[in-house]
């Protein structure tokens, strides 16, 4: 829980790289003391399947934990303000960050395709709540990197379909839009595309 993150938080664990620590009801108060805490060589963080909310992303992307490559907060609750917060903050090492299952609309969406996260490779936003509008804010953003976005399991239709179907990335991009609501026009809009570079599964 939070008291033991705190705990390692207030540690001199410098040159620890990896800390794994799902599934261990942390909460806002844990997230926030490890933000400010003397971990700042982490690389790879997995706080997935806790109970963190927005104001803990927040205190996290203004943190210091500058040199994370790879952070896991799948399955918690984070919401819109929670992704605007790490769209806007200093995380800008990130290469791969993983938002599965938590409660991000357009609103996280377009924050997060706008932001500082240039350095993306993979985005996971599955089964959360982004409709056609955050599904067009993402196509012309700033993730001109990402090679894998995952966007299954909400609500995006045929018009989102077609906006990521003409997104131009640096080299190849897959995108799994599985189970959702595109239909006939999406789909044939994708198989018409004149930039092969982009693959989607539907």
């Amino acid at each position: 829980g939070d008291d033991g993150l705190i705990s390692i938080a207030e540690r001199n664990f410098t040159e620890l790289k990896s800390l794994v620590l799902s599934k261990n009801k942390i909460k806002d108060k844990g997230v926030i003391v490890l933000a400010q805490g003397k971990l700042n060589n982490l690389t790879h963080l997995d706080l997935g399947s806790n109970e963190i909310g927005n104001d803990g992303v927040i205190a996290f992307a203004q943190g210091n934990l500058v040199n994370l490559t790879e952070l896991y907060l799948d399955k918690n609750n984070i919401g819109d303000q929670g992704a605007i917060a790490l769209g806007q903050g200093n995380l800008v090492n990130l290469t791969r960050l993983d938002l599965d299952s938590n409660s991000i609309g357009d609103q996280g969406a377009r924050a997060l395709a706008q932001g500082n996260s240039v350095n993306l490779l993979t985005l996971y936003l599955q089964s959360n709540k982004i409709t056609d509008e955050g599904a067009i804010a993402l196509a012309p953003g700033n993730l001109v990197n990402l090679e894998k976005l995952y966007l299954n399991s909400n609500q995006i239709g045929d018009d989102g379909a077609i906006a990521l179907a003409q997104m131009i990335p640096a080299k190849s991009l897959t995108i799994n839009l599985s189970y959702n609501k595109v239909g006939a026009i999406g789909k044939n809009s994708y198989e018409k595309r004149k930039n092969k570079s982009v693959t989607i599964y539907f």
